[in-house]
């Protein structure tokens, strides 16, 4: 990789200014830390009055309270919180906690759409590092396929290296076709030093049957 070129990728990414989204980031974190707080405290009190109705307790616990504290029968039948009350809370904090989900769901939906605008930004900023990775992985590409094409040839004109040829053929596969990085590349130029080389036993190609290095080879 051209390393002039990756200094100046690099200085592109440092003079990228997030600091207004990360402070933003931190107060919605802030925010939500609260809500999941209230939620939980919610959900708290939500579990410890269904405990108490389910456990049938609260009323005749209220009314004994009331005798030992002095009050008249008729005055602590009434006393404490009845079974009615805790329900009514029940539901108060079941719509409570529903806004509360909301608040949460608003907070992430902001603070996903600011991580997006941030990543963009970084995206902009780290294009020329790509280009740089690109460049260099599509150079790579074309020597694999070029490679695929001389192993062709050897192995057409000597028989041989067959594996070779393979473990060729399947590098230049995974560098072909659609989405890769060699799109819809079909065939190769075989390197003329390649053939140049076979040529003494290419010239014998009648007399043992020997087929002839292709100068171009299909992927």
């Amino acid at each position: 990789m051209d390393q002039h070129q990756i200094h100046q990728a690099a200085e592109r990414l440092e003079a990228l200014d997030l600091s207004q989204e990360v402070k933003t980031l931190a107060e919605l974190q802030a925010i939500a830390t609260e809500v999941e707080a209230a939620q939980d405290a919610a959900s708290r009190r939500i579990r410890e009055i269904g405990d108490i109705l389910e456990s049938q307790r609260i009323d005749a616990e209220a009314i004994a309270d009331a005798l030992v504290a002095g009050q008249s029968p008729s005055e602590a039948a009434t006393a404490g919180p009845s079974a009615d009350s805790l329900r009514d809370e029940k539901q108060a904090l079941k719509e409570g906690l529903s806004n509360l989900n909301n608040r949460l769901e608003a907070v992430r939906r902001e603070a996903d759409a600011l991580r997006d605008e941030a990543y963009r930004k970084i995206a902009i900023a780290a294009r020329p590092l790509a280009d740089i990775i690109e460049a260099d992985l599509r150079a790579a590409a074309e020597h694999i396929v070029t490679a695929y094409a001389a192993a062709s040839a050897l192995h057409d004109v000597t028989r041989g290296f067959i594996n070779l040829r393979g473990m060729a053929n399947t590098a230049a596969q995974a560098v072909t076709g659609a989405r890769n990085i060699l799109g819809d590349r079909e065939r190769v130029q075989t390197p003329t030093e390649v053939i140049q080389a076979l040529t003494p036993i290419a010239k014998h190609a009648t007399a043992l049957k020997a087929r002839p290095a292709q100068s171009y080879v299909k992927i």
